[in-house]
């Protein structure tokens, strides 16, 4: 539905995946990457980002416009499928603040399920990130919905040292480690 990436996760073309990636995870993502019908070229059809630009190749955002109010027509509910806990680092908003974002797990590393960015959303500009992109999605393909995958549990629990004020997440207690500033100002952690 929405464009392919020219390259694979992290950013990286095609040529080189072996450079970042390991055996496993090329394994794991090979289904994904895919010849596109019209020039040939290797894509990753799973690239997850900014949800920006219909695919091209299937007739772009009047195409998808077109079937989702064909189903509506037929009294179907059009629900679209997303996951903003996965970010690639080579859409505009994962490359510009992917890094910053991301949630910090117990070893001070940052989480890359899924070999992405993984946002962490008790940044306020994270959740701002979500709410914007979604309603825009939502009044250009006129669906009737749209699944958040991976909303339906607490998510990641971010030990990141630089959210100052603790909080409970969802009424449950913090976490070791865990706090967050909801300050209006809060862009970022680490």
């Amino acid at each position: 539905m929405w464009d392919w990436a020219p390259h694979g996760p992290w950013n990286t073309s095609f040529d080189k995946l072996n450079e970042t990636l390991t055996p496993e995870q090329i394994k794991l993502w090979e289904p994904y990457f895919v010849k596109d019908p019209v020039t040939g070229q290797m894509m990753w059809n799973n690239q997850p980002g900014d949800y920006a630009g219909y695919n091209e190749r299937f007739g772009g955002l009047p195409a998808l416009r077109e079937a989702i109010q064909s189903y509506k027509n037929r009294g179907t509910l059009v629900t679209l499928y997303t996951d903003p806990f996965r970010l690639d680092g080579g859409c505009p908003t994962g490359a510009a603040h992917g890094r910053q974002w991301t949630v910090v797990l117990p070893t001070g590393e940052l989480a890359k399920g899924y070999d992405v960015w993984n946002p962490c959303h008790d940044i306020p500009a994270v959740r701002q990130w979500v709410a914007t992109t979604m309603k825009r999605v939502m009044q250009e393909t006129g669906a009737d919905g749209i699944r958040l995958d991976e909303y339906g549990h607490k998510g990641w629990t971010c030990f990141s040292k630089s959210m100052s004020t603790p909080t409970p997440i969802r009424g449950e207690p913090v976490e070791q480690g865990h706090s967050r500033d909801n300050s209006p100002g809060a862009t970022s952690h680490g």
